[in-house]
């Protein structure tokens, strides 16, 4: 393999980070996503919005006890109630050169600890570390006020 090979690929995967973690307002997804559902809500009767596209506010918090070896991410209302959500960022970046007028993409730390919107996916199934729950693919994030 060429000397190119392993940055083509440390390119590749940098790109596609980026366009994994839109944080524009997303357009709705279907008519389910107009509404913000509540992290409450959520959590009392996710069974409600197995399969939907959703849109729902919170603060995005760590509920493991270290971000790279303990992830287990979940949104939080701060009335108790919270729902675990499927990292879709990656925890770090690949060091490299740092680039005039270019924007590195994002990790999951530029959302932790932030109030955020998300539109997202509600799934059934087994996540690591916390075992079988309902949880959020994200299909886009953004920090609101």
């Amino acid at each position: 393999m060429s000397r190119a090979g392993p940055l083509f690929f440390l390119l590749l995967f940098a790109a596609s980070a980026g366009s994994a973690c839109a944080v524009e307002r997303a357009s709705p997804a279907g008519p389910e996503s107009n509404a913000v559902v509540t992290v409450q809500s959520l959590a009392t009767d996710a069974q409600r919005y197995l399969g939907q596209t959703i849109r729902v506010r919170g603060t995005l918090e760590n509920a493991g006890s270290n971000y790279f070896t303990d992830l287990r991410i979940q949104l939080r209302d701060g009335k108790g109630n919270s729902i675990a959500v499927h990292p879709w960022l990656p925890t770090a970046l690949p060091p490299g050169p740092k680039r005039p007028g270019v924007t590195p993409p994002q990790t999951l730390s530029n959302f932790l600890g932030k109030p955020v919107e998300l539109v997202a996916e509600v799934f059934h199934g087994e996540m690591p570390k916390i075992g079988a729950v309902f949880y959020l693919k994200v299909k886009t994030a953004e920090v609101v006020q």
